[in-house]
């Protein structure tokens, strides 16, 4: 809960000077900590926020960070560290392991950094990830068609109006399965990670 309190609370916060008053909704996995009732009443009472969660055994398909933002960043990663043995004598002090004890972990922490600030530059390319999962989904059902989940070789097919205040339930507990796929189309998923530079074109600023 001390996420929630400090880094979550913090973003809600940002430019306002009291939470938003419209609830907010936090869509999670199913890891036990995020599921307890105390969580859920904290993070009610502390952030004005409904805690939502994917369906349990699917966090590969529906997280934005594995349809694309964790390949993204693990390639970054790589680049910097690229870009780094490339200067200097760095390569050989990598290769003779001359370099203390703390280098490496202060290296791969900046090596980090700049590959998030990557992708937090390139705002488009993160908004697609979560069209992709179902992670932005409207209303009135415009958009489902940007929903291409991971390793399905058929299309997703979405609950109707009658069927949908059983599945609010469900997903609310933590607790709700998949629904069943549509029988026709192609709907292979889209490939939004086909190296760093092919999201450069989406930057959004």
């Amino acid at each position: 809960m001390e996420w929630a309190k400090r880094s979550y609370w913090e973003g809600l916060m940002r430019g306002r000077g009291e939470l938003p008053k419209a609830r907010s909704i936090l869509i999670m996995d199913n890891l036990h900590a995020q599921t307890t009732d105390d969580f859920k009443e904290d993070l009610a009472k502390h952030c004005n926020t409904l805690a939502w969660y994917g369906p349990s055994e699917c966090t590969d398909e529906v997280q934005p960070v594995d349809a694309g933002a964790g390949p993204f960043l693990m390639v970054e990663v790589g680049r910097q560290m690229d870009i780094w043995l490339e200067q200097s004598d760095n390569l050989k002090r990598w290769e003779t392991a001359s370099l203390t004890a703390s280098d490496r972990p202060v290296l791969i922490t900046r090596w980090m950094g700049a590959a998030m600030a990557r992708l937090n530059s390139q705002q488009a390319y993160r908004c697609r990830l979560f069209g992709k999962c179902g992670m932005a989904m409207t209303v009135d059902g415009s958009g489902d068609d940007r929903i291409t989940l991971e390793d399905l070789d058929k299309p997703y097919t979405f609950a109707n109006n009658e069927d949908s205040s059983d599945d609010e339930q469900g997903s609310e507990n933590g607790n709700d399965e998949p629904e069943g796929r549509a029988e026709e189309g192609d709907g292979g998923p889209e490939t939004l990670m086909e190296g760093v530079d092919s999201s450069e074109e989406d930057d959004g600023g």
